[in-house]
């Protein structure tokens, strides 16, 4: 009996230390977003925003996420990258934080990752 309880407890120890799938899924939905590279152009004072990303060009690795947009507003792009024209490379990921009043941006996105092209 305490053999048999005994085997019991180490499989469910075991069995808990397996990633569960879904969370593998989360994970790699997670890497997937982060492997593909926009290519970008600062417009100042455009569609009422400040300044906003137009995405010219999608460089997305096999089974990446792409994500739909054309014009995006960052929240938190450096000042150095924010002259009008300057195109930038970057990773972006989708914020839950509305577009300020009157920006008619499609998204407001978060960059993770940028570099002056």
């Amino acid at each position: 009996m305490k053999t048999m309880l005994f085997l019991f407890a180490v499989f469910f120890a075991f069995s808990a230390c397996v990633p569960s799938k879904k969370a593998q899924e989360m994970k790699t939905d997670e890497t997937t977003a982060a492997q593909t590279v926009y290519l970008g152009e600062v417009q100042a004072n455009e569609n009422g925003c400040n300044f906003t990303l137009k995405i010219i060009k999608v460089n997305a690795k096999k089974n990446a996420l792409v994500l739909p947009f054309k014009v995006v507003y960052p929240i938190n792009l450096d000042v150095k990258y924010t002259k009008p024209g300057l195109k930038i490379n970057f990773t972006m990921t989708p914020s839950k934080m509305k577009n300020p009043e009157g920006c008619q941006a499609e998204a407001v996105v978060s960059i993770d990752h940028v570099s002056a092209q």
